[in-house]
């Protein structure tokens, strides 16, 4: 587990940006909890490499990949709906 070593993440808080595990864990605990997407920048490359290396060590188990950014999920969603949706831009292979 990514928190195993790790205090406590409650209560819930949200962070501008990711420079701890602790943080990582309590911001996105703090969106979630709310049902809330949240987007932040991991400002230290090894608790991003961390957080990236627990993720391939499970081959991505439990995860939903996905494309980023809100202009792609907000097309995804109007598209299930049954809306026509035209997105400009550099898109990845999973859109």
């Amino acid at each position: 587990n990514l928190f195993d070593n790790q205090k406590s993440l409650k209560p819930f808080q949200s962070s501008t940006t990711i420079d701890t595990l602790e943080e990582f864990g309590s911001t996105f605990g703090f969106f979630f909890n709310q049902g809330s997407a949240a987007e932040r920048l991991v400002s230290d490359p090894i608790v991003w490499k961390d957080i990236v290396s627990k993720l391939k060590e499970n081959d991505f188990k439990d995860c939903s990949i996905l494309p980023g950014g809100n202009a792609a999920l907000m097309g995804n969603r109007f598209a299930n709906l049954g809306v026509s949706v035209l997105l400009g831009g550099p898109v990845g292979d999973s859109l």
